[in-house]
């Protein structure tokens, strides 16, 4: 069901690490109060640091895809609670519609690492992450059941994703 969870549930596709800005030339202190028209250059890290701090490979990291998805059911979870009629239907309806198309981000990442996850780390994520998955899977689909039968609702979410 873990699985599932990133499969059916979410996380946003990892960003590209970020690269350091390019050395340039150094720019003329700004008297107090006026805007400096570029920013000055970041400093590096330490080559050291650097070495430490950045993965040896590109790989996102699959146990943090998984909580994302878990995170982004809850959230939805959460909305749908709120939902008591149209109009908070209505309200709640674009970020719903925002968290829909993270859970089809994370969904997509995840499919493209899954497989190069071993046997026995992915059977242990299961078995870590289930009990979570599930409970937040079951209050989401508990409020989906009872919001699409309030008067109106049905009608405001039924066309959630787009076309």
């Amino acid at each position: 069901m873990v699985m599932a969870l990133v499969a059916c549930a979410s996380a946003p596709t990892p960003s590209p690490s970020p690269t350091p800005p390019p050395a340039g030339p150094a720019t003329a202190p700004q008297p107090a109060g006026e805007p400096s028209a570029t920013a000055p250059p970041a400093q590096a890290a330490p080559a050291e640091e650097r070495a430490t701090a950045e993965p040896t490979n590109a790989q996102p990291d699959v146990e943090a895809l998984i909580q994302e998805g878990i995170a982004i059911i809850r959230e939805m979870g959460s909305i749908m609670e709120g939902i008591v009629d149209e109009a908070t239907a209505r309200a709640a309806k674009p970020r719903l519609m925002e968290l829909l198309r993270k859970k089809d981000a994370a969904m997509a990442g995840f499919a493209a690492v899954k497989d190069s996850v071993p046997a026995d780390q992915r059977q242990a994520m299961k078995k870590k992450y289930e009990p979570e998955l599930d409970e937040a899977m079951n209050k989401f689909f508990e409020q989906n059941k009872r919001v699409m039968q309030l008067p109106g609702v049905a009608d405001v979410l039924r066309r959630m994703r787009p076309r």
